[in-house]
């Protein structure tokens, strides 16, 4: 590294990669040599909020020639026969959305079925071509991604409505760090500055091994999330 690179505190980058991330909704994809390391990355850092994901590393892209389209027009017309899922993040969903559509993140992708025709609502035209080739990857051969800017006014509902369940995309753990919530802000300051101490603490294996008591492996990181609820 030369000497003339700027240093940056551990604790200081975890919190400004935290709150781009949180803000921005980017996606986080996770691989490495070890699936018991990048399944306990990915848990972790969903329970955090982010949109983590694992990569397959072995996994082939499918030679099919599937019929996804990604539109152009100003408005984009859709039809009445098609089933209209929405992946933005589900704070817009919750504020405005493409009347009778369902809220949908691309983590569910795996649970459409291939014989629906859909339409997929996506933020923007970056996020729709992205969501594109995932489907096409898929199988998902009859889609249509189309990004908010492209619905017409017309076929938008505006009244705010609450999900059902717990969004996969709203953090559990201290869920309004990022929105104004003083208490939230200081709980995730408090612990992130305890993380790294914590973990040296206890070595370079983040879990129990399971040899010892209890039998099944447990996270420290478990240790911390289930502190705050206490």
């Amino acid at each position: 590294m030369p000497l003339d690179t700027p240093s940056i505190s551990p604790t200081t980058l975890i919190q400004s990669t935290d709150q781009y991330l949180g803000t921005h909704h980017i996606p986080v994809i996770v691989e490495g040599p070890h699936a018991l390391d990048v399944s306990v990355t990915v848990l972790w850092l969903r329970r955090m909020g982010w949109d983590a994901r694992i990569r397959e590393t072995n996994a082939t892209a499918s030679q099919t020639t599937h019929e996804i389209s990604a539109q152009q027009s100003a408005f984009v017309k859709i039809e009445d026969h098609c089933t209209v899922i929405d992946t933005r993040p589900s704070r817009s969903f919750s504020r405005s959305r493409v009347q009778n559509s369902s809220w949908v993140p691309r983590s569910l992708f795996r649970e459409l079925l291939p014989t629906v025709t859909y339409v997929v609502i996506c933020e923007t035209d970056a996020t729709k071509r992205q969501t594109a080739i995932l489907l096409a990857w898929l199988g998902i051969e009859q889609a249509t991604c189309i990004s908010w800017q492209e619905v017409s006014p017309d076929l938008i509902d505006h009244s705010h409505i609450q999900h059902r369940t717990h969004p996969v995309d709203q953090p559990l753990f201290f869920p309004n760090r990022h929105h104004g919530n003083l208490e939230d802000a200081k709980g995730y300051l408090h612990w992130e500055h305890s993380l790294l101490p914590t973990l040296t603490q206890h070595g370079q294996i983040p879990w129990a091994p399971i040899t010892q008591t209890p039998t099944q492996p447990q996270s420290h990181l478990t240790e911390f999330y289930q502190g705050v609820h206490r």
